[in-house]
């Protein structure tokens, strides 16, 4: 064994040695204590004769911070990465069990075999996504912890050698030797060295690296590894779970293992199931293009898995067939003939129907949360396609009440993933099927719970998507249906957290209508409500995550509704409520990006309303913490629209509070790359009006720097962009004539520069005319005072701006035309 590092004197940085492991390859491994973190890590200490060259260290700090972000159950994580003295050390999570090459000596029950199967084959999907390479799965480096649970190990191979020809790209880091001690294959090299007692030798020649007996034929001749490469080793693998045996001849000496392993003759598949065994041979096919990916086998293992429970359900058709038939002799030519066909149809029905088993499963499981969460969206592209070409081969009246059940939920799922990806009409496409389907549904059996909740689904979906639509009615009259389907839930059982919990988010949807028609009465009342369910409940399970995320959107509500009613300071106390819950959520779960996401929003929020009280500086703070937020985001994950669209509206703040700083240049730039991607967003989704609304903002940002500028006929151009924009909107949106009022200032300002003085004064009374009839929303009635004080209506203007000004609302745009055009007053 090599020599102890000089730092097991007990410590290295803050990590305490507990007792070694074991000795691998690459060097020593140790228990320890993180005492930063007061949790068990594996270290593992780099030989001296190991130590990764700077081109190396540099993959693996790359990969492995990839690898760390992947954060699956099934993944032994990498902490941190240490250099001290002679050694380069790996911190690593601490696996307690034993791997799966000595739990298979022991014996492994049927029922466990798949669940470890599909267990690996989705690290597999995760890592493949990722552009991550295995390169030496093997029963040694999958460990099957105390609970039963897999956790995969030795991502990337331990041992590369640049100047014997290995192949070192798309290794996850040399170093990740992980922990090699818990496989007891010990090492042959080609052409000499010691042996094991079977065939799983290792190698590093002849540009090969891996474990000879479980890797692909590519490998094996010296090319690069891929991920159809990780899938023929699975296949392997598999081969060996199930049947107990390895896939090569026991006592085969090197040269020979080598031929079999690149022509890939494997020893025959004999005792299993002619699904499982169809499996293993696809799998192990000689050609890469010819396997199945992971995300097509974690599919097919679980189809094999639900095949029982589809069996059974047949025979219980049958069953039913029969005994229609069972009394009677004279047709049976007849029925016999009438039997076959039926029996004939429905294992056509039953494949179908397998088919969406495979799909719901996938689609129902973890990976659309997982995508979401990694910012990878985009690899659910071809799924929603898939599925909605199998629903319309199977209609709805042909399927029992769960199975319909499962599809209403699958559906809306499918147009919440087209929505997330820009693709709104799409998305309004598939709500309203799921609708259909839901009322189809419930319609069976209204006492159904589960059912109703489909229901109620259906509705939300339906009506989130209108709203992006500009159809506030639409979306109000979904919201409302929501809200009885909930309120009738609660009345049944008033103690149920889940049913609160849909009423409150019911009242939460209604209330954002009811705001942005202008009702800040009945969204305030909603809202209240709301609030009050989400407190109660976040009492309850204070350690929670999820009902303190509800708690945060409660509280950003309600300062929104208290802002534009003119309470300031009680609005402003909401926002750093939901602010304060955002941080402390980001804090617990650093890796979610659906989190930070939420946080982004909570940073805008707290801007605008220092903002407003004319705290500029507060304002930017949390405006630029905002715009931080949204950047890592778009880095992660380009193609994510809702990301791009938080990314241009962070600009948008940043650049608004940095012109009244007098930082024009930077704001100038933040306002035209927001606008860049908000034109690209509403190119490909030009019905989404949210997203008209956003570029609005951003050409006006940029209108109003024109014009400080004295490029007054840029800035004119900049306020018809503004009005073409609106046009569409403002018949359905009450909430935008805000942003019109303001072009119209904006192009008021600019005519009368340009010498056009009846435009000038066409355009401000248009401005004041957008703001007819407010009485409550703070924005508004500042906008209509200076529509009344740019028509030089001081004596109108008064009340109004006192009145502001007595709530707190001083946005340096309303000071300043208020101090133009009545400089001896008061502010």
């Amino acid at each position: 064994m090599p020599s102890t590092p000089a730092a097991l004197d007990g410590r290295i940085s803050h990590y305490r040695i507990l007792y070694p492991l074991g000795a691998g390859g690459m060097g020593e491994v140790y228990a320890a204590i993180d005492e930063t973190l007061q949790r068990r890590v594996a270290l593992k200490a780099i030989r001296v004769d190991k130590r990764l060259d700077e081109d190396a260290r540099a993959r693996f700090l790359r990969e492995a911070r990839i690898l760390s972000q992947l954060d699956h159950p099934n993944i032994c994580r990498a902490y941190d990465y240490l250099r001290d003295g002679d050694h380069d050390w790996l911190v690593l999570e601490l696996v307690d069990g034993k791997n799966l090459k000595d739990a298979l000596e022991h014996g492994i029950a049927e029922a466990e075999k798949l669940r470890i199967a599909a267990q690996i084959a989705s690290v597999l999907v995760v890592t493949h996504e990722a552009g991550i390479v295995h390169r030496d799965l093997k029963p040694g480096n999958v460990m099957i912890t105390a609970s039963g649970d897999v956790k995969v190990l030795d991502f990337g191979l331990a041992r590369p050698d640049a100047g014997r020809g290995v192949v070192p790209h798309q290794s996850v880091a040399t170093a990740l030797a992980l922990l090699t001690a818990a496989d007891t294959d010990l090492t042959r090299t080609m052409g000499g060295g010691s042996t094991s007692g079977g065939p799983a030798y290792e190698t590093r020649a002849e540009g090969i690296t891996g474990t000879v007996a479980y890797m692909s034929p590519e490998q094996a001749r010296g090319e690069a590894a891929t991920t159809a490469s990780d899938m023929f080793s699975y296949g392997l693998l598999l081969q060996e779970l199930f049947t107990g045996r390895r896939a090569y001849p026991a006592g085969t000496d090197v040269p020979e293992l080598v031929e079999r392993v690149r022509a890939a003759r494997t020893e025959p598949v004999r005792g299993l199931s002619r699904d499982l065994a169809e499996t293993i041979r696809s799998l192990t096919a000689l050609a890469p293009a010819s396997r199945p990916t992971a995300v097509e086998t974690r599919a097919r293992l679980q189809w094999i898995h639900d095949k029982p429970k589809r069996r059974l359900r047949w025979i219980a058709a049958a069953a039913a067939a029969l005994a229609l038939v069972a009394g009677t002799v004279k047709y049976t030519i007849d029925l016999r003939r009438e039997r076959t066909v039926a029996v004939r149809a429905r294992a056509d029905a039953d494949r179908r129907r397998a088919q969406a088993d495979d799909l719901i499963g996938f689609m129902l499981g973890d990976l659309r949360t997982k995508l979401e969460k990694a910012g990878r969206l985009e690899l659910l592209e071809d799924v929603d396609g898939k599925a909605m070409s199998y629903f319309a081969s199977v209609p709805a009246g042909s399927l029992s009440g769960e199975e319909l059940s499962q599809r209403v939920q699958t559906v809306y799922q499918i147009g919440a993933v087209r929505q997330a990806r820009g693709d709104l009409k799409g998305a309004i496409e598939s709500f309203r099927e799921s609708l259909s389907e839901a009322e189809s549904l419930t319609a069976r059996d209204p006492s159904n719970t589960d059912w109703q909740l489909r229901l109620a689904y259906a509705h939300f979906y339906l009506a989130d998507a209108l709203r992006f639509q500009g159809d506030l009615d639409g979306a109000l009259e979904h919201l409302t249906a929501y809200r009885l389907v909930a309120e009738r839930l609660v009345a049944r059982n008033p103690s149920n957290a889940d049913w609160q919990l849909e009423l409150s988010y019911a009242q939460g949807g209604v209330a954002f209508i009811q705001e942005a028609k202008g009702d800040f009465g009945g969204a305030r009342s909603s809202l209240e409500r709301a609030l009050a369910i989400k407190t109660a409940l976040a009492q309850n399970a204070p350690g929670s995550a999820a009902r303190q995320q509800d708690l945060a959107v409660a509280h950003n509500r309600l300062g929104v509704v208290l802002d534009r009613m003119g309470e300031g300071d009680l609005a402003l106390q909401h926002y750093t409520d939901d602010l304060r819950i955002r941080e402390s959520l980001v804090a617990r779960a650093p890796r979610d990006e659906s989190i930070k996401s939420d946080l982004y929003v909570a940073l805008s929020y707290l801007s605008r309303a220092y903002e407003d009280r004319n705290e500029l500086q507060p304002a930017l703070v949390q405006a630029r913490k905002a715009l931080d937020v949204t950047s890592a985001l778009t880095t992660l994950d380009p193609a994510n629209a809702d990301w791009q669209r938080d990314f241009a509206v962070a600009e948008n703040r940043v650049g608004h509070v940095l012109r009244w700083t007098g930082n024009r240049e930077e704001a100038e730039a933040r306002f035209r790359d927001a606008q860049r991607i908000l034109s690209a967003l509403v190119q490909k989704s030009p019905t989404n009006f949210g997203l008209r609304q956003d570029l609005a903002v951003a050409e006006l940002g940029a209108g109003w720097l024109s014009f400080d500028r004295r490029a007054f006929q840029l800035a004119s151009a900049h306020a018809a962009a503004v009005a073409g924009e609106l046009a569409p909107i403002l018949a359905k949106r009450r909430d935008v004539a805000t942003y019109a009022g303001e072009a119209h200032l904006l192009q008021a300002a600019a005519s009368e520069h340009l010498g056009q003085p009846a435009e000038a004064a066409r355009e401000r009374t248009a401005a004041l005319a957008a703001t007819e009839g407010v009485v409550q929303d703070r924005r508004m009635l500042a906008l209509r005072a200076r529509a009344l004080l740019a028509l030089d209506r001081v004596d109108d203007a008064r009340p109004l701006v006192e009145h502001l000004l007595a709530t707190g609302y001083r946005h340096p745009a309303l000071l300043m035309d208020w101090r133009a055009h009545a400089p001896t007053n008061p502010e």
